[in-house]
């Protein structure tokens, strides 16, 4: 993995103009007992940047624990036109969705991820290191994965500890960026 201390913002803008395909996949998980709007600090600025570029959006409802929230908030920011909602009921967003069908008929290679929780979804979903993975992450389907502790729930401190747990495993880090600023 690479820990880079550039900005993502710009990362994005260089890869866009240089003909990457992009995609945005926001993991939202639902929890009826713990319901929150606590966002990311950084999730709003690069869902408002990533819309002014076209790039398209995928929101996954991830229905671990049972009940529905919505996250208008951010749906509003993402043209409706290129805005994707998709209902999961596992830890990783690509079993038992469309979404790698999705992203793969759009020839999207590289994937902005955002969301909640690190340590479960997000983490299941680009890397897939635990026994109980449920299949394939965004690493070993292929994809190049850029994101960012701004890009994750605010107040989930061991999420800073992940990119070292990460290369310590030396498990598809040529293919995870991991920025420190917006």
């Amino acid at each position: 993995m690479t820990v880079l201390h550039q900005s993502l913002q710009a990362a994005i803008q260089t890869l866009h103009q240089n003909g990457t395909r992009i995609g945005v996949v926001v993991i939202h998980v639902t929890e009826s007992a713990k319901a929150t709007n606590i966002k990311a600090p950084g999730q709003k600025a690069i869902l408002a940047q990533c819309n002014a570029l076209g790039l398209p959006a995928w929101f996954v409802q991830m229905d671990v624990f049972g009940g529905a929230e919505s996250q208008q908030d951010l749906l509003a920011l993402v043209d409706p036109l290129r805005r994707r909602e998709l209902l999961n009921k596992g830890n990783n967003v690509f079993n038992g969705s469309t979404l790698a069908a999705d992203l793969a008929r759009e020839e999207i290679t590289t994937l902005v991820v955002m969301g909640e929780e690190l340590r479960s979804c997000i983490r299941m979903s680009i890397t897939a290191i635990d026994s109980d993975h449920q299949g394939p992450a965004a690493i070993q389907l292929g994809f190049t994965v850029l994101t960012s502790p701004l890009l994750l729930r605010a107040g989930a401190a061991h999420d800073q500890t992940w990119p070292a747990e990460i290369s310590a495993l030396a498990i598809g880090e040529e293919k995870l960026s991991w920025y420190t600023q917006l």
